[in-house]
């Protein structure tokens, strides 16, 4: 959960070249032993590249090579509530390792570097449960993504 965990020099590399129309080998990280993976997913290069992660728009090398940027905002206690499903369910973690990952880690480095990147941001999806707010965003969401393909005039 925090920026200079993450191998950016890579990811721009990587970035680089699908939009060249390259493709990439990219590396797997394995979020139960908080370790990359020997494997790599071979990765082609496509018209539309869609690019997912927290801290993604923290680095501004990597910000300039997006045509449109996403944040998806949610409440810290659903955050909290979608973590700890996730944890203990898919990565085999207890409630008590979670939240305290949450309390001591997670929460904090979001506060301090996921949610700044919301002002970089083209659209903000709010996903807090409320049905309607979140199809509102979609719509918004396909009519930006149409306009910047040409789709529409």
């Amino acid at each position: 959960d925090e920026p200079s965990a993450l191998d950016n020099k890579t990811f721009l590399e990587h970035l680089k070249q699908l939009k060249a129309g390259q493709s990439i080998d990219m590396p797997q990280y394995d979020f139960g032993t908080h370790t990359d993976k020997r494997d790599t997913i071979r990765v082609h290069s496509a018209p539309v590249i869609i690019v997912e992660g927290i801290l993604i728009l923290t680095d501004p090398e990597i910000r300039k090579l997006f045509d449109l940027t996403v944040f998806v905002d949610v409440k810290p206690d659903i955050r909290l509530a979608r973590r700890l499903e996730r944890d203990v369910g898919e990565r085999d973690r207890t409630w008590e390792e979670s939240i305290n990952q949450y309390l001591v880690s997670a929460g904090p480095m979001h506060d301090k570097y996921v949610e700044p990147g919301k002002e970089f941001a083209d659209i903000i999806i709010n996903n807090n449960g409320d049905e309607v707010d979140l199809k509102n965003s979609i719509i918004t969401l396909q009519a930006r993504i149409k306009e910047i393909l040409g789709l529409c005039n």
